[in-house]
């Protein structure tokens, strides 16, 4: 079996676990059995995965342990919970003591989600949450709202894995221990990552084979297991803190590859494989993208005529590194020589520092009056027609893994233009012919470069005609071979 460890599932999962739902596609078509591991229990998890379609292929850390998918009795209600304190009032959800609500309840999707239980004084003592109408795990908390103890059910309702918590810097609640039940002994863990790794130890066979996208999390779990299953690590953005071979690298990926015991080291791209391997000379290293387009795609020719004239779009977090507000500001000026200028942003923004970015990139857009014609479009699921209608995409990253956007953009006959940054977009983007590669974080030429583009759609229109070919070598069927080399054949440094 080979398991893909990662963090977890929302509703707007990044690029990481997108990556992930594709490459479960891939190892299917070359007979390679695969799971996805999740180390952290979301809320409503269940509901996520079912519309991401793939709640069978998903295995999660605490959920192991629960076996709930185990349980065959009636399912919590609303109307259940109600019953507990059937002499008190119950209005909006709310179960009521004296006026004050001691109980309330929360649904989504038509079962419960959570319920909390508040004292005397209004504190919230407790709170149990619900997966499809099962009681998953509870929350206890002290009088200053601090998490103190949270306790995971299993399908008979008994307690299993409890996890205990002190406070921190500026209060804050820090994990300090883990006990779990299983048979009849209780285990103690002192830490995340040593129950991390009883968990991969219980989960693998010494023939496995785990592929780590989060290094954060499974990094040091691998190194400390007791079995032996053929370990990789996928760097999924540049590996090192300014994008450069010689920069500083990561804590996290420094920390795996010295002690996470690796077989082997993937990156998306060449020029970072030559680089993490001159920066580790030990770890064999091979190129797989991390991303592959259907071969049906590149023959399906998707006309020119058809799209938004002067559209143009960014498929990005909205984060800093992103560097939106250069995207932003050379479309301003491109607005006064060409007033039929749009541009969309797709991306899910990030909530650092009270979505700090966002504000700031929207202050910028008010304060030139640009709001009819940059928008924020936040996290769209599916993105195919999008690619079919823009003129361009733009890419204004200080650093990136890969570029999945600008690999989807090209496989719909998308021209690029983007900052010429470690790694990906040299090895995707091929200057006069399917977009142009501008010098990294130079806002002028980026606005005259895009200026030259659309005084020309002629030449837009020859971008777009190649754009197809020139990624060939990333359609599903050649991606799948090089799998196919790593796992079977194993690797040449």
């Amino acid at each position: 079996m080979n398991y893909f460890l990662t963090s977890y599932f929302n509703e707007t999962p990044s690029a990481i676990e997108i990556a992930e739902i594709r490459r479960l596609r891939l190892f299917d078509q070359i007979g390679e059995p695969s799971t996805i591991i999740t180390e952290s229990p979301v809320w409503d998890s269940g509901y996520t995965l079912d519309q991401l379609g793939i709640r069978q292929r998903v295995i999660n850390m605490y959920s192991y342990y629960q076996q709930l998918e185990r349980f065959d009795g009636p399912e919590a209600t609303k109307t259940a919970i109600r019953s507990t304190l059937p002499d008190l009032p119950f209005e909006k959800n709310e179960i009521l003591d004296d006026g004050k609500p001691v109980v309330k309840i929360r649904e989504e999707h038509g079962s419960l989600s959570y319920v909390d239980y508040l004292d005397v004084f209004g504190f919230t003592n407790r709170r149990d949450f619900y997966e499809h109408g099962v009681r998953s795990y509870s929350e206890f908390y002290d009088d200053h709202a601090k998490l103190q103890i949270k306790q995971y059910y299993n399908y008979q309702g008994k307690s299993v894995i409890t996890c205990y918590y002190h406070g921190g810097p500026s209060n804050q609640a820090i994990l300090t221990m883990i006990h779990l039940e299983t048979g009849n002994q209780t285990l103690q863990f002192q830490s995340l990552d040593a129950f991390r790794t009883h968990f991969l130890d219980d989960l693998t066979n010494n023939d496995d084979t785990l592929i780590c996208d989060r290094e954060d999390y499974w990094g040091m779990a691998m190194g400390l297991m007791h079995k032996d299953p053929r370990r990789m690590l996928v760097i999924h953005a540049a590996f090192t803190t300014n994008a450069k071979r010689g920069g500083e690298v990561f804590t996290s990926i420094k920390n795996t590859i010295e002690h996470g015991k690796l077989d082997s080291i993937i990156t998306s791209t060449q020029a970072e494989a030559d680089d993490m391997h001159a920066r580790f000379p030990d770890v064999p290293t091979e190129v797989v993208p991390v991303s592959a387009v259907p071969d049906k795609r590149l023959d399906t020719y998707y006309p020119f005529e058809a799209r938004t004239p002067f559209q143009i779009i960014a498929v990005a977090r909205v984060t800093e590194i992103k560097q939106l507000s250069h995207a932003i500001n050379a479309v301003i000026k491109l607005h006064g020589h060409f007033p039929e200028v749009d541009f969309k942003i797709y991306g899910y923004e990030d909530l650092l520092n009270g979505y700090a970015e966002s504000k700031n990139l929207r202050k910028i857009v008010r304060q030139n009056n640009a709001g009819d014609y940059v928008h924020f479009m936040g996290y769209t699921k599916d993105l195919s027609k999008v690619y079919q209608k823009a003129d361009l995409l733009l890419l204004t990253s200080r650093s990136e893994g890969f570029s999945m956007a600008i690999l989807e953009a090209l496989s719909y006959a998308c021209p690029v233009v983007s900052y010429d940054v470690n790694y990906g977009p040299n090895e995707l983007v091929k200057p006069g012919k399917n977009g142009q590669l501008v010098p990294a974080n130079d806002e002028y030429t980026l606005f005259r470069t895009l200026l030259d583009i659309f005084n020309d759609r002629q030449q837009l229109q020859e971008y777009g005609l190649f754009a197809q070919k020139s990624v060939m070598a990333f359609e599903e069927s050649a991606v799948e071979k090089r799998w196919v080399k790593v796992l079977k054949n194993g690797l040449q440094i």
